[in-house]
């Protein structure tokens, strides 16, 4: 009885510590199993969170998966290759992911017709508004921000935060609906060219990494990817080209009112690679107003719906060079439990972050420091320490006010929970 008791015992131990949960830090790299060649914006996903990201130029990605149990299924896919699915524990021993190419056979297309390119556009412009998601969801992002006054650095700004649509919520604008919430953040915005730069205030204006969210609901509700409007622009092909992995790429421009540029499309299946274009409607949080800009969108797939995966947008004014990159490193698939009350305490977050930052992030999510490397080489030539700046500038909210919200900052801890 007693053997059969402890034999019990160490069985129910073993079983928990094989399911036990830790906060894991995935990575790897994914290539072609027939030529090891990196396979670009391939899909990672953490099956039991409903979370994932994408492979880079390099074929490379990094997935932090919190509470997770080595039991947990990650999923690696691409269009023309045969999925993976494989343990965590399994994954975390593997540096190289090789994905076999599905063998299909040759197709051999006869037709003479010509590519159509208005129903082209128009089939897009549908599988896009039928598959985009338009429930609340939320993403891992990093965004920086830099600012220069004839050639030199005067602003920079960087953070890890939240890019959360919050879906048709109260009297919340459609324009306003997808915010970047920041969490671990630090800033350089104390010289004073930059501040003047602000006309209401002498005060650091309000962050642009909203405003290139904003972006894109604009071309959703009034420019190419709208149902509605996307009809009053002028089209015509400008070019094909194939993608690494043999994919028909179509590089449509594009022309109407305020917006011209070029929008890539997959030809197998309209979906939309990435958007780069000059607009008239870029609204500046710095100048309170829209303005000329070049924005460059770029889109991934999971399971047909698409996901903004980054966007970047640059204006000159007045000789201010002004730029905004936002990426999306960890995607929710799942919809976001996500109020009216939430999306207004934390607004604030988009307007006025609070300031504060872990070194330790930055290297979990292996971010890209080469912007921050070439802002801190120029300002130290001019007798600036970046580092000092940060440090001046952390523990406070950007605008200096002394109001405390430790509720929003408990919703941004929420919010880590997706995750």
């Amino acid at each position: 009885m007693k053997k059969s008791l402890m034999t019990t015992l160490i069985w129910c131990f073993l079983t928990s510590l094989s399911h036990s949960t830790e906060n894991i830090r995935l990575t790897g790299k994914i290539l072609d199993e027939d030529t090891n060649e990196p396979i670009i914006y391939a899909n990672i996903l953490h099956q039991q969170k409903s979370t994932g990201t994408f492979s880079d130029q390099n074929g490379a990605f990094t997935l932090l998966i919190n509470n997770g149990s080595k039991s947990d299924i990650i999923l690696i896919s691409h269009i023309g290759y045969e999925t993976m699915s494989l343990t965590l524990e399994k994954a975390q021993k593997i540096e190289i992911f090789k994905l076999k190419p599905n063998k299909l056979e040759e197709i051999i297309i006869t037709s003479k017709s010509k590519f159509k390119l208005k129903p082209f556009i128009r089939t897009l412009v549908k599988t896009y508004n039928d598959n985009r998601k338009k429930d609340p969801h939320i993403a891992i992002a990093y965004y920086n921000e830099k600012a220069k006054k004839n050639n030199e650095h005067i602003m920079f700004m960087e953070s890890i935060g939240y890019s959360v649509f919050s879906g048709k919520i109260g009297n919340v604008a459609v324009y306003s609906n997808y915010k970047f919430f920041f969490d671990n953040s630090r800033a350089y915005v104390s010289d004073s060219r930059w501040l003047n730069e602000n006309k209401f205030a002498n005060k650091p204006s309000m962050p642009s990494a909203g405003n290139n969210l904003r972006a894109l609901r604009v071309l959703e509700h009034q420019g190419i990817l709208s149902k509605a409007k996307f009809n009053t622009y002028n089209f015509s092909q400008d070019s094909t080209y194939y993608t690494s992995d043999d994919r028909l790429v179509r590089r449509i421009h594009f022309k109407g009112k305020g917006e011209n540029g070029f929008i890539d499309v997959y030809n197998s299946n309209y979906q939309i690679l990435s958007i780069e274009y000059k607009t008239n409607n870029y609204f500046s949080a710095l100048k309170n107003m829209e303005l000329k800009a070049e924005i460059t969108m770029r889109f991934n797939y999971f399971n047909d719906t698409p996901y903004l995966s980054m966007v970047n947008s640059y204006y000159n004014i007045d000789q201010l060079e002004h730029y905004c990159n936002l990426k999306i490193i960890n995607q929710k698939f799942d919809t976001l439990n996500f109020s009216e009350q939430q999306y207004w305490n934390l607004n604030r977050y988009n307007n006025d972050p609070y300031l504060q930052y872990d070194l330790k992030l930055w290297d979990d999510f292996n971010i890209d420091n080469s912007e921050y490397k070439t802002v801190y080489k120029q300002l130290k030539s001019k007798g600036i320490n970046l580092d000092k700046k940060f440090s001046d500038y952390t523990q406070r909210w950007l605008s200096g006010e002394t109001y405390v919200s430790e509720l929003s900052r408990r919703i941004i801890e929420d919010l880590k929970e997706n995750f």
